[in-house]
């Protein structure tokens, strides 16, 4: 279980909008870990996890990006079928709101996964039930 920084961007949903944001975070050396995206209408909106959320910010702020610096619960979880169903039943019944989820990597039986919430702390301890299970 760990809490890291996610990058929240939202952008007009047109040809080279990715491109311009990622080649911004390359031209710096800053890895990207994950992303999930989804585009509705004009807009689209994006969030990543990257190897150095500082230099990114510097990056995307200097280019003149909007964004977003937001917490993310990432955990390891059993990569069967019902567990995102029980994490995510767990977080609404203590009242955390999921703004985002996305897988960022699979091992072994195991898929990780990023829970973008309010209260990334609170819902970081309530994952690592699920991740043991």
């Amino acid at each position: 279980m760990s809490i890291e920084t996610a990058l929240r961007v939202s952008l007009r949903n047109q040809p080279g909008e990715l491109a311009r944001v990622a080649d911004q975070l390359g031209k710096v050396g800053v890895n990207i870990r994950a992303v999930a995206g989804v585009a509705s209408g004009s807009e689209s909106r994006l969030e990543f996890i990257v190897d150095n959320a500082a230099e990114a910010s510097r990056a995307w702020r200097e280019a003149g990006i909007s964004f977003e610096q937001v917490q993310v619960a990432v955990a390891w979880l059993p990569d069967t079928p019902g567990t995102l169903g029980r994490a995510s039943r767990l977080l609404a019944d203590a009242g955390i709101n999921i703004e985002s989820t996305y897988v960022t990597g699979t091992q072994s039986g195991r898929a990780q996964v990023a829970f973008g919430c309010a209260d990334a702390q609170k819902a970081d301890q309530l994952l690592a039930g699920v991740a043991r299970a």
